[in-house]
């Protein structure tokens, strides 16, 4: 009876208790939805919530040859 205990408790509880709101899958650097800046260009790979962190975004960016080197910017988030 223990071990049906236990199998059920991994099986059952454990996974409402870490939900994981990113879906685990392949994501593509061509299918990512592209935001034109002036001198450069944004792609969002994943945004979501995870159980550390609230907000959780991937992004890519990337910049046009010969543009002035980009303002800093001042996050009221953490970012790298």
């Amino acid at each position: 009876m223990r071990p049906f205990l236990l199998f059920l408790i991994l099986t059952v509880v454990a996974p409402a208790a870490f939900p994981q709101a990113i879906a685990s899958k392949v994501y593509s650097w061509n299918h990512s939805p592209i935001v034109k800046q002036p001198g450069h260009e944004e792609r969002t790979l994943l945004a979501g919530t995870t159980r550390d962190f609230s907000n959780v975004t991937v992004q890519g960016i990337t910049l046009f040859p010969n543009q002035p080197s980009q303002p800093i910017q001042e996050l009221e988030e953490e970012a790298l």
